[in-house]
């Protein structure tokens, strides 16, 4: 491929990806389109949207894209420093055992400090996020909050729950891997508080239930194995392993890991 023609490439390419955007054309109909149907199509787009006009016949547009991607690379590389090094935020991946990683931990928590944030000064509007239409589905109705709430993406790359803290705690999923971080301090810190059935029943319609959580937990973790009887050795066995698979980054988190984001 002449470098023509990957130029040309990466116009069609974002010129589709602008048409999925606008839900003008489904992915099927974004393929079967030539050249002379994507520059109709987006002529119409024009029309009807100022703000965002791309020339298809503009030789710098794959170049600006690709600086504003840079950028974008450059911006997260920056805010993803919280306390000056990179290595101390990825430092837990050598860690081979829970053993290790509780002493690290140790060590870690008064480099990292406390965290403050407001979760009320998050904006989607000036933090220029976008609205998760799907996830409105699902937003409750009896919520006793009379702002207007909306949900927003946040990436999809197995740090989505970190991502989430981020928003909140820096207005922006640029520090996924300082919340990561601070989840694990959190759960490996107050072991026996996530194992205690009576802290997680806290806040709960019912705090005597006679419900085991620290057992219903273990149960949605991917270090459970179905029909295993669940003892309280085995259940902080799981708990430590799960902690040791989720220290790495972008690796999905469960229900324990959405507990400590929400108390820690």
């Amino acid at each position: 491929m002449t470098e023509d023609q990957r130029k040309e490439a990466k116009r069609v390419a974002h010129v589709k990806a602008l048409l999925s955007r606008q839900n003008q054309l489904s992915r099927k109909e974004q393929d079967n389109l030539n050249d002379e149907d994507l520059a109709a199509v987006l002529s119409s787009i024009e029309e009807n949207e100022n703000h965002h006009v791309i020339d298809l016949t503009s030789p710098n547009e794959p170049e600006a894209m690709e600086q504003k991607a840079k950028a974008k690379t450059e911006e997260q590389t920056n805010t993803e420093l919280p306390f000056g090094m990179n290595e101390t935020i990825y430092c837990l991946k050598n860690v081979k055992s829970h053993r290790q990683l509780k002493s690290r931990c140790s060590q870690l928590i008064k480099d990292l400090g406390t965290l403050e944030s407001n979760p009320l000064m998050v904006n989607i509007m000036d933090q220029r996020m976008e609205v998760d239409a799907k996830a409105m589905d699902n937003y409750p109705d009896d919520v006793p909050d009379t702002r207007a709430l909306f949900p927003c993406k946040v990436s999809s790359d197995g740090n989505c729950l970190p991502s989430c803290g981020s928003v909140f705690a820096h207005k922006s999923e640029f520090k996924a891997s300082e919340i990561r971080l601070r989840i694990v301090i959190e759960l490996v810190q107050n072991e026996h508080l996530y194992l205690d059935n009576n802290f997680l029943l806290k806040g709960t319609t019912n705090t005597k239930s006679s419900k085991n959580l620290p057992a219903i937990y273990a149960q949605y973790s991917d270090m459970y194995l179905p029909g295993i009887h669940l003892t309280e050795n085995i259940i902080r066995s799981i708990y430590q392993k799960e902690i040791m698979k989720i220290r790495l980054d972008k690796k999905p988190m469960g229900i324990w890991q959405i507990h400590a984001l929400s108390v820690g």
